[in-house]
């Protein structure tokens, strides 16, 4: 509701301002991120009739930290176009920092709402405002809470072709997906999403709908060659190898950031969430394949994480905890019928 996000708003806003981060200064990432996002707001007032690559190589010739290609553009459109409306100031980035992470908690209240009640909606809105990814996140005007956004976007559309695949759902979910990608690079961890959801489910008819591989054509189509050009970019910002070192690592690191942004309590919940959803995945992705996708799309990201040893940063896992708080707040509800 209007109200919830207002709340959960104005949340953001005063964990920013108890962390000092409407005072800035921006670093390292966080300065690239502003750089880039301040490039599309002056081609958007001065640049429309030049080239723009052109513009771009201009730009950074005067500002180097544009990080354009090293990450993708998505998330510097929405700010090129938030800071030709509401003025550039630190203020102002850290606003566009906190309506992100309150649409984050927003979409996930409402899913959760809808299935369980708004006082757990409520909850779950609120911890993935205030859990300490979210707002270290939020304070430094990273990427983050975008890609965790348009990857439960992404997932929210898959359920809905899983519930009713048909050529039109399809095109939807790939339009979205091909979005998601354009935010940052470990959303590519979506892609095994889908399988991942139809082996939970149990749902092998799926495979045979060429709808499904029509979505695929799209995301090739629309995102391919943003990242086949941009590859290489972006290997060489890899911390560590491929291997099993790196996994054997990743998968103890990463558990334990998923449970220190979740807390142990609802951590529980969510693992119960998970074997109950494995188990009765079948008569589950019937009903309500939402909560398949959740865990689909949870297990990608945190796989991917593991295969693609880009770095071990907490951050990168926040794309994981709004699914499972999702199912976290549904077996709160199954259990003790809140």
């Amino acid at each position: 509701s209007g109200l919830l996000l207002l709340v959960l708003f104005l949340l953001s806003r005063v964990l920013q301002w108890k962390a000092h981060a409407l005072d800035g200064p921006f670093v390292s990432d966080a300065a690239a991120h502003l750089v880039s996002s301040l490039l599309v707001r002056d081609w958007l007032q001065h640049g429309l009739t030049e080239n723009p690559l052109r513009f771009v190589i201009d730009y950074h010739a005067h500002l180097p930290m544009t990080g354009i290609g090293i990450w993708p553009p998505m998330y510097y459109a929405i700010g090129g176009v938030w800071f030709s409306l509401f003025g550039v100031a630190t203020a102002s980035a850290m606003a566009l920092s906190a309506m992100t992470v309150a649409a984050l908690g927003g979409v996930a209240a409402a899913l959760v709402a809808r299935r369980a009640g708004w006082t757990l909606g409520w909850m779950v809105g609120l911890l993935l405002v205030a859990n300490p990814l979210s707002e270290r996140a939020a304070d430094e005007f990273m990427l983050d809470i975008a890609s965790a956004l348009a990857c439960l976007l992404a997932a929210l559309s898959f359920a809905r072709f899983v519930q009713k695949p048909s050529w039109a759902n399809a095109t939807w979910f790939g339009a979205i997906a091909a979005a998601a990608l354009y935010v940052k690079y470990n959303v590519l961890g979506i892609a095994l999403m889908p399988p991942l959801t139809i082996a939970i489910g149990r749902r092998w008819d799926l495979l045979k709908h060429p709808a499904l591989y029509w979505a695929g054509a799209i995301v090739a189509i629309l995102a391919g060659p943003w990242y086949l050009k941009t590859h290489g970019i972006v290997e060489q910002g890899f911390r560590f190898s491929f291997g099993w070192t790196y996994i054997s690592l990743a998968v103890v690191e990463n558990a334990k950031t998923i449970v220190d942004a979740l807390t142990p309590m609802v951590s529980i919940f969510a693992m119960v969430g998970v074997v109950r959803t494995i188990h009765e995945g079948r008569a589950l992705i019937a009903t309500d394949p939402l909560r398949v996708v959740c865990l689909g799309l949870a297990a990608a990201i945190y796989v991917f994480l593991l295969l693609v040893p880009v770095a071990l940063q907490d951050r990168y896992l926040l794309p994981c905890i709004a699914p499972l708080a999702v199912l976290a707040a549904i077996e709160v509800r199954r259990l003790f019928d809140l």
